[in-house]
């Protein structure tokens, strides 16, 4: 695997475990129940 390749990869699992932790601080709300408390 080319170097670009690995660290598209690994920014790839940073970003998904970012989305992990916030949904987690979120407690399971999904987008659409964010947007509908936002009105």
């Amino acid at each position: 695997m080319s170097k670009r390749k690995r660290d598209h990869v690994l920014f790839l699992k940073d970003v998904l475990g970012g989305i992990e932790k916030i949904e987690k601080y979120t407690k399971g709300l999904t987008l659409e129940d964010l947007k509908d408390n936002g009105k």
